[in-house]
């Protein structure tokens, strides 16, 4: 098959494969809804306080989860008793091109190989499948100073990539932007009068169906992903309030066009291998053989780094490699899950691949909440004072956008143990409201396949689309007659 030549030359600047190491089965908690009307209140109340409009991450701390929490009962993934006792390898693939306008652009493609295709001596398979797990896009530019030419990266887009389907079962996603879809699906069924008709077929995938979706890393934060919902509701139904022609509002301004999610398509790079191996639309997945389509000498600079304790960080020398299993329902797993996930999902927000710390609130008299970062490296090419800068923003969040709100503004005691490792195990330990502390690891290169914005429940997703619109419904109500009490 003959290929045009891509309108940008694409640089195969750095390609790392590590081994992976040993885990226990992974289980899929999805976000499900239980509110709570005293929640829902204190965030009428503190929209009205404050004169806002917006609901920010911190304004939802201690509250978020009066409203959304993941799932108690544990679901099966991809990620099962089979997948972990499969040798395989993480990568990590950095690219770089530059566009007509002169901005250079950075791709960094992290996941795993779906088995073990490079021998002790580098040959490599070159069929060896790479499963694409998160995506993380920057721009690079340069300026001059009194020392030279200086370059900074900055963050463009940061998302996870789950292929819908690996399980051969119907597996739904719950993004922002899906809730309003799956709503705005059953509202037509209601006024159509047939709903189990439309509401089952308008929004199932196929089990054959291997599309990828992308979701912000934002999704993967209880408060940030309920105060984006909760935004794009309040700010449609305002519009509503104000435009006389509202059929017209919805349509063009619909909380699905405020929640857009990135998307495979809109990489340049993704969209060239996908072509280059022979698909017209992106996917999640590429052979080695692909890459050598771009650049043949590849397959004699990708580095294999094998990760011996002798080599290891010396941070993680009395932390265990494997952790507790996840299948349990009490509220350690539990607790730990989101606060695994959300720590994860806020350091590569801030540009952290490796972010090690600890946060607590039981050794103060008062149970002030407190952070303590021990260790980190990041993908960025940043300098001292910027790193700095960053390391404060993710300290100040994580206490106020999760730690907080996970322990009830502080009410809960919680101690926690963070070792975030984008590309290999993150682990936790926790001790959590008076039970004994306990360790969880995961695989975090391949997290996409037990994220809580998916779930294999029809009826959850369709339950948490009509309750997320009746909590917006309820503030929108509450902040308009802020004096009236409601029950």
């Amino acid at each position: 098959m003959n290929y045009q030549t891509p309108i940008v030359n694409f640089l195969l600047e750095d390609l790392i494969y590590i081994p992976t190491g040993e885990y226990v089965p992974m289980y899929n908690r999805p976000y499900v809804v239980n509110s709570d009307y005293d929640k829902i209140q204190s965030i009428s109340e503190r929209l009205n306080d404050n004169k806002s409009a917006k609901v920010s991450p911190n304004m939802l701390s201690g509250l978020s989860n009066g409203i959304i929490q993941n799932s108690a009962v544990p679901i099966n993934t991809d990620i099962n008793t089979s997948w972990v006792s499969i040798r395989k390898f993480i990568f990590l693939l950095k690219v770089s091109y530059t566009e007509i306008n002169g901005i250079k652009h950075m791709v960094y493609l992290q996941g795993y190989t779906e088995y073990d295709g490079i021998t002790g001596t580098g040959a490599i398979d070159p069929q060896l499948t790479h499963i694409i797990n998160n995506v993380i896009e920057t721009y690079v530019y340069s300026f001059n100073t009194p020392f030279g030419t200086v370059s900074k990266e900055k963050l463009v887009k940061i998302y996870n990539v789950t292929t819908i389907g690996d399980m051969n079962e119907l597996m739904f996603s719950q993004r922002p932007k899906d809730i309003f879809d799956n709503y705005s699906t059953i509202t037509t069924a209601q006024i159509i009068g047939n709903v189990s008709s439309v509401v089952n077929n308008a929004y199932s995938y196929s089990p054959f169906d291997k599309r990828p979706v992308c979701s912000t890393v934002e999704n993967i934060i209880p408060t940030e992903y309920l105060a984006r919902v909760i935004n794009a509701g309040m700010l449609v139904n305002k519009e509503k309030e104000l435009f006389i022609n509202s059929t017209t509002v919805e349509q063009d301004y619909g909380p699905d066009v405020k929640l857009l999610e990135p998307g495979l398509n809109d990489n340049m790079f993704i969209r060239a291998l996908a072509r280059y191996s022979g698909f017209a639309s992106a996917v999640s997945k590429f052979s080695f053989s692909t890459l050598e389509q771009f650049d043949p000498s590849i397959s004699a600079r990708f580095k294999v780094f094998n990760i011996t304790k002798d080599i290891a960080s010396p941070h993680l020398q009395n932390t265990p490699g494997v952790g507790d299993f996840w299948h349990g329902q009490d509220p350690v797993t539990i607790k730990a899950y989101t606060l695994i996930e959300s720590s994860v999902a806020l350091a590569v927000k801030y540009g952290f691949n490796k972010l090690y710390f600890t946060a607590s609130n039981v050794h103060s008299p008062l149970m002030a909440s407190d952070i303590f970062i021990t260790y980190f490296n990041s993908f960025l090419n940043l300098d001292e004072q910027d790193f700095n800068i960053l390391l404060e923003m993710f300290k100040s969040n994580f206490i106020q956008e999760i730690f907080l709100d996970e322990s009830q503004n502080g009410a809960i005691a919680l101690h926690i143990e963070m070792y975030v490792d984008l590309l290999g195990t993150s682990k936790i330990c926790i001790s959590y409201a008076g039970y004994p502390a306990n360790w969880y690891t995961i695989p975090t290169f391949a997290n996409s396949s037990f994220s809580p914005v998916v779930t294999y429940d029809k009826n959850s997703l369709d339950s948490m689309a009509i309750n997320l619109n009746t909590t917006i419904d309820t503030i929108m109500t509450n902040i308009q007659q802020p004096n009236k009490v409601f029950y």
